[in-house]
């Protein structure tokens, strides 16, 4: 069995292959997008875990626990932290380095990616947004901005269509409220 040496740049372009859409269309009113994610491979969770220094583990919460699993690489800087639920389902990914977060994703059970929000430089959820349906239709997608809701947030009920638009002030403040026909 042979150990495998991960630098930066082959881990974000792991993290980046675990990251595809299969499609989405649009319409005037209607968004029917499915934008599938699933949760990345056992086998990218599997070289995190051999390339780390130090794994632990730790449980939280009661009859319905979550366990979290740890993974640290003292040579790259980085921690990943596993959320798992009762069933052993990934529910969340976060990566970090040097005490910030790089990459971070949430899951349903089913494997279908909840949230898929961008990342500044200092670990703030920054840019484009999309939140989703267990399906893997779009819930809700807007923009961060130094790590709250800003400017329009579109709003989609689970046919794909419109419900409402959302304008969010500079400190995340719901400004107004729109709903649509």
């Amino acid at each position: 069995m042979h150990k495998v040496k991960f630098n930066n740049k082959k881990l974000l372009l792991i993290i980046g292959m675990v990251i595809t859409g299969l499609f989405a269309c649009n319409s005037e009113r209607k968004r029917s997008a499915i934008e599938v994610y699933w949760a990345p491979e056992k086998e990218w969770l599997d070289s995190l875990h051999k390339a780390s220094d130090t794994t632990f583990g730790k449980r939280y919460g009661g009859v319905d626990f979550y366990k979290t699993e740890f993974n640290v690489n003292k040579k790259m800087g980085t921690l990943t932290q596993i959320m798992l639920d009762s069933n052993d389902h990934i529910t969340q990914i976060v990566v970090a380095k040097d005490n910030k977060r790089i990459f971070f994703k949430e899951y349903y059970s089913n494997g279908q990616m909840k949230s898929k929000l961008s990342l500044d430089s200092t670990g703030q959820f920054d840019g484009p947004a999309k939140y989703y349906y267990e399906d893997g239709r779009i819930q809700k997608e807007g923009n961060f901005k130094n790590g709250f809701y800003s400017g329009s947030w579109n709003n989609y009920d689970k046919e794909g269509y419109i419900t409402s638009v959302e304008k969010y002030g500079e400190s995340g403040e719901l400004l107004t409220t729109e709903k649509v026909k």
